[in-house]
């Protein structure tokens, strides 16, 4: 069955400055009621598109700046317990302010998981995200695991970093994590000092993927590592990846805006001024990504059709235009783009 994904931005407070975050940190929030506001839309999204098109399993992701900082966590842990009968909830947090009483809440949801980012080494990962947070989210890991709820972690890979995924890997491992996946660096802000990967780092980079997803299947230890990203499949063999941004996915950030997904940094409306169904259904941007449109570069591809291009919001941060063919790719022939 087809998924379809809402990222939910409750807010904009965060306790990290984190180099490669494509949000600026904020003081706005949704309030509980905004955000019952949006899950009733898209529940009324939802019910149009298995009406006019066919079954789909909704998620919602439930995610900030940091959503345990939300000012009503609690109000909206409540809102969860509402609709976790229509909706698959999953929460994404850095990891470092997890409470007692907080924990307690949680573990009454229905959410099989919690994620939270690592971005390589401890060295590395403090550069990024701040000196003393490798540790703390490690002690997040463990306390998660202490209250019997399971952990995914996610890895975002630039030049910087994209080498020490193994690293990442036995680290997961050492503190019982379930599952590790992967996706490249989008630059949405103005950043100097990370750098996306290119092609031929890319290639090397989902390579490293596959490699120790092979290796992670007679580990003495259980990992699920997912290489399920654009042109991650190039490595695995699988499926190609389509990017579902604006297809099978949307954002809404802490102010009400709607993207295509959060690091397509172009809104395609406002919950407050639209419903979300007449946003998905109406806007240009979200029209132009549902039709089928393979890049010039593309053409000659054998994957062209299913793969279409790979992600759109790497093209946007690179050419300024979201249907040219993704820059990660080593089997473009950009001359023709």
């Amino acid at each position: 069955m087809a998924q379809f994904h809402l990222q939910i931005h409750i807010t904009g407070r965060c306790n990290c400055r984190c180099k490669h975050c494509y949000i600026a940190p904020n003081a706005s929030e949704l309030s509980a009621d905004d955000v019952e506001r949006i899950l009733k839309q898209y529940e009324r999204l939802i019910n149009r598109i298995r009406k006019e098109e066919k079954e789909v399993l909704p998620f919602v992701y439930i995610t900030g700046g940091e959503p345990f900082l939300h000012r009503q966590i609690h109000e909206i842990f409540a809102l969860i317990r509402i609709y976790s009968d229509r909706f698959t909830f999953r929460i994404m947090t850095n990891g470092t302010v997890l409470g007692k009483e907080l924990m307690e809440d949680f573990n009454s949801l229905s959410i099989p998981c919690l994620q939270v980012s690592i971005d390589g080494n401890e060295k590395t990962h403090d550069f990024i995200r701040g000196e003393g947070n490798f540790k703390r989210v490690l002690e997040g890991l463990d306390t998660m695991y202490a209250n019997g709820i399971s952990t995914r972690v996610s890895f975002t890979a630039h030049k910087m970093n994209y080498m020490q995924f193994p690293e990442v890997a036995e680290i997961c491992r050492q503190h019982h994590v379930g599952v590790l996946w992967s996706d490249r660096y989008v630059p949405c802000q103005d950043n100097q000092v990370l750098s996306p990967l290119n092609p031929m780092e890319t290639k090397e980079y989902v390579e490293i993927l596959e490699t120790e997803k092979r290796n992670s299947i007679n580990h003495e230890v259980s990992l699920a590592i997912k290489n399920i990203r654009a042109l991650q499949f190039l490595a695995s063999g699988e499926y190609p990846y389509h990017c579902s941004a604006g297809i099978r996915a949307l954002a809404v950030d802490e102010k009400g805006e709607v993207y295509p997904c959060r690091k397509f940094a172009l809104s395609c409306g406002n919950v407050f001024e639209n419903d979300l169904e007449e946003i998905y259904y109406n806007s240009d941007v979200l029209r132009r990504l549902r039709a089928e449109r393979i890049p010039q570069a593309c053409k000659g591809c054998r994957h062209r059709k299913l793969c279409q291009g790979g992600s759109r919001c790497a093209a946007l941060a690179t050419y300024g235009n979201y249907m040219r063919e993704d820059p990660g790719c080593w089997l473009c022939d950009r001359e023709q783009a």
